[in-house]
């Protein structure tokens, strides 16, 4: 998540929007024009992370979704523990230093409340990593043992740094995290696929509760 990778991913995007457009619908089915619509949603949603949300400048939890959340799909995964997933499991570990230095770089429009959060996250981190690596140990082969807990210890450390570097640099991050009804309208076209505005969906949500709470008074 370099600011170099960052706009190797725009360029990306910018040319799977140019082969979106070019694709000729004239001989498509109905099934087809569903598969370009979502894939046009899957595309757009990029963009809407990268540029609207602005995911990497403003949100510190991108970070953590990077790092832990990278672990966390390696332990979910249904299927027995394997060799594999042991070395997968310690690249990744050592690579949090990287990717939240990285995240230094690039909050450049942090915003407070969600630093507020991702500290309060981390504060059991270490611990949590620990009981981590004490619930694998059965798991994986003994000569990986003491490069899981060097992997664990990299990881935590590189966590725990993070955590305080948001709590040293809160007093310069904004408080407003509000994109705008326009955004959001974007959102729902073109990601959502929702053919309503954000007024007409506040709307059917008090037609709902309005419901809701007539039948509950009967």
């Amino acid at each position: 998540w370099s600011r170099e990778d960052l706009a190797v991913y725009r360029a990306k995007y910018q040319d799977y929007l140019q082969k979106l457009d070019e694709l000729d619908h004239a001989t498509f089915s109905s099934a087809d024009e569903v598969d370009a619509l979502l894939l046009s949603s899957a595309i757009k949603r990029v963009g809407w992370e990268l540029d609207v949300l602005g995911e990497p400048q403003r949100n510190s939890l991108f970070y953590v979704q990077q790092t832990l959340g990278s672990v966390f799909e390696l332990l979910v995964l249904s299927s027995p523990w394997t060799p594999e997933r042991t070395t997968q499991l310690i690249l990744r570990l050592e690579h949090f230093p990287t990717t939240l230095e990285q995240a230094k770089v690039n909050l450049t429009r942090a915003v407070q409340p969600f630093a507020l959060t991702t500290i309060e996250l981390l504060e059991p981190v270490e611990m949590q990593l620990t009981a981590m690596q004490e619930g694998l140990l059965p798991e994986i082969a003994q000569d990986k043992h003491e490069d899981l807990g060097k992997a664990v210890k990299i990881a935590a450390d590189a966590l725990a740094d993070y955590r305080l570097w948001l709590q040293k640099n809160l007093n310069r991050m904004v408080d407003e995290f509000d994109i705008g009804p326009d955004a959001y309208q974007w959102f729902l076209s073109n990601v959502a696929l929702i053919p309503y505005t954000p007024v007409e969906l506040l709307g059917q949500g008090q037609q709902a509760w309005n419901r809701a709470v007539t039948l509950n008074t009967w």
